[in-house]
């Protein structure tokens, strides 16, 4: 790595886009377009060293314990969309096959993912999984296995079950 005048900092040789975020050294005449995330050295060996807690990029969501980097990234507090969608489809087969007491369950396994809560993610999704199991329509129980699926390995990816 060169020495640290050859690189440059925003408004001193970078033309950075809207909604954009650039941290480190960075060489002068970088172009960085909307909404784009550019990550520099942060020593003089040219090392990108970001250990700290922080979120950083457009739309991205993260927690006070999280590294969170990139437009849209998220940790488990930036709870991704596609867990949402499974828990509503979840919801909507048990309702259709008479299972309408699983929306208390439901909304709690939400809830605990929303807050990152290890123990009642664990507690309502064994709950949820028990009523699907006991979903005997041959159509729904793919549908349910799929959705299932998908939470889980959310909840795997972000910590909060052991896979």
């Amino acid at each position: 790595m060169s020495s640290g005048d050859e690189y440059s900092e925003k408004g001193k040789g970078l033309q950075v886009g809207d909604m954009s975020v650039v941290m480190g050294k960075i060489p002068p005449g970088t172009r960085v377009g909307y909404g784009s995330v550019v990550l520099g050295a942060t020593d003089e060996r040219g090392n990108c060293i970001y250990n700290t807690p922080m979120t950083v990029g457009y739309g991205a969501k993260g927690n006070s314990t999280s590294v969170v980097i990139g437009a849209f990234a998220g940790s488990a507090s930036g709870v991704d969309e596609s867990i949402h969608s499974a828990l509503d489809e979840i919801l909507e087969l048990l309702r259709q096959n008479n299972f309408g007491g699983a929306e208390p369950h439901v909304e709690a396994l939400r809830e605990a993912v929303n807050r990152g809560d290890k123990g009642l993610v664990e507690k309502s999704l064994g709950v949820l999984s028990g009523l699907a199991n006991a979903v005997t329509v041959a159509e729904a129980v793919p549908k349910v296995s799929a959705a299932l699926f998908t939470i889980k390995g959310y909840l795997a990816s972000a910590g909060l079950i052991s896979e």
